[in-house]
């Protein structure tokens, strides 16, 4: 899919070798482990203002068992983001009450050893909550409307 859309989707596979690719740069410092590969819950959180260092989604992928041992499909949407290698500090929000209703905390992992990546998991029946039932609208809400951030 090399078309230049604001919607992009790619393999797990296509997903982890392109961000294998990528070479370190001043701006993506390396974490030190256990921290280069983490998974954790973010918590939902209004910060006080515009934060400075926030995030979109850039772009997406889908995973049966990159979030978790379910056998559903997951979405997971990948945020630019420098979290300074404590994913503690991670927050999300979104200025649409029905995405803050719909996800409580939300499962995120960093597969790669940067720490300018943030991958949430978001499941499939909640993505359709949003789009009325259509999964493609609930995703298009995600990229408009949702953010992670970090003070």
């Amino acid at each position: 899919m090399n078309e230049k859309r604001p919607l992009k989707m790619m393999g797990l596979s296509a997903a982890l070798a392109a961000l294998s690719a990528m070479s370190a740069s001043p701006a993506m410092a390396a974490c030190p482990a256990p921290a280069h590969i983490w998974q954790q819950f973010i918590e939902e959180q209004a910060p006080a203002g515009n934060p400075a260092n926030r995030a979109s989604p850039s772009y997406y992928y889908s995973s049966q068992y990159f979030c978790d041992a379910d056998p559903d499909i997951d979405y997971v949407f990948v945020f630019r983001l420098n979290y300074r290698c404590n994913p503690d500090s991670l927050r999300w929000n979104s200025n649409d009450w029905l995405t803050r209703a719909t996800f409580d905390g939300l499962n995120s992992r960093s597969p790669v050893a940067t720490d300018d990546d943030v991958h949430v998991c978001m499941g499939e029946n909640s993505l359709r909550v949003l789009g009325a039932g259509n999964l493609g609208a609930g995703i298009n809400w995600i990229f408009k409307d949702f953010y992670v951030w970090a003070p």
